[in-house]
C-alpha cells in the first residue's frame, strides 16, 4: 500500500510507435515530437516488440535501433514467432553488449 501523496515518477504514454507524434503547433514549435521528448530513464516495452514486428512488418534491427535512442535502460518482453525467427536470438543480435539478464549495457 502506498503512502498518501507519494510520488511514483512514472509517466505512462499511449502512442502509436509505428507512427510517433511529430512536432506540432505553430511553426512546429509548440509541442515537441515523441523523439524530442525522450530520453527517459527506463522504458518498459512489454509485448510491443512482437506487435511492431508482426503487425507493422518492421525489422528487428530497426526496432532495436529505435529503442536504443529512447531510454537509458530498456526492459523488453519479446514473444517470438518461431516460424519466422529463431526464438529471441535474432533480437539479441540486434542489441549490442547484452548482459546476463538480457539488458543493454
Amino acid at each position: 500500500m502506498r503512502k498518501k501523496n507519494e510520488e511514483t515518477n512514472i509517466l505512462p504514454l499511449l502512442l502509436d510507435l509505428a507512427n510517433p507524434s511529430p512536432n506540432t503547433g505553430w511553426a512546429n514549435s509548440e509541442r515537441k515530437s515523441f523523439m524530442d521528448r525522450s530520453p527517459s530513464d527506463v522504458v518498459l516495452a512489454l509485448v510491443i516488440i512482437h506487435h511492431l514486428a508482426v503487425s507493422n512488418n518492421l525489422l528487428l534491427s530497426k526496432i532495436a535501433a529505435f529503442f536504443q535512442r529512447i531510454p537509458k535502460f530498456l526492459i523488453i518482453e519479446f514473444i517470438p514467432k518461431t516460424s519466422r525467427w529463431n526464438c529471441t536470438q535474432d533480437l539479441a543480435d540486434c542489441i549490442p553488449k547484452l548482459d546476463k539478464l538480457g539488458g543493454a549495457k
